[in-house]
């Protein structure tokens, strides 16, 4: 007989019986079972504010990376010797996918218009969507 079955039938009450009956002889009054509850919901409330912390402090990551792209694009946007090229080259891209978007509009092909239409929102809010610097 395995010890789990030992556990959940009739002679694992004597098994979890004796487990208890040691704590209980460990903690024997009132005031330290109170004392021992009041330091486990302390420890609970540390590890739940220490989870919020690691949180907030994810986020304010994701957020300076951001914040990083931002200014790195920023930079390359306005630098003088930054080529033309590489300053639109995002404009370039967007209307290339809307001018394929537009002749798949009139030219038979095996892609339909509807199967180019998701790629096309999705470099368009890519592009579009982005913080341009300011001048």
């Amino acid at each position: 007989m395995s010890i789990f079955t030992k556990i959940f039938s009739g002679e694992g009450t004597s098994i979890i019986n004796s487990v208890g009956g040691i704590l209980d002889n460990l903690v024997t009054t009132k005031a330290e079972k109170q004392e021992l509850s009041n330091e486990e919901a302390k420890a609970e409330r540390n590890f739940i504010l220490e989870q919020k912390k690691l949180g907030i402090k994810e986020h304010e990551m994701y957020l300076h990376d951001a914040q990083n792209a931002r200014d790195n694009e920023t930079k390359r946007d306005t630098s003088e010797h930054s080529s033309w090229l590489s300053k639109n080259i995002h404009e370039i891209i967007a209307l290339a996918v809307f001018g394929a978007w537009i002749t798949s509009l009139f030219v038979k092909t095996e892609v339909s218009s509807d199967d180019i239409m998701p790629i096309m929102l999705m470099v368009g809010g890519y592009l579009f969507g982005r913080t341009k610097p300011q001048s």
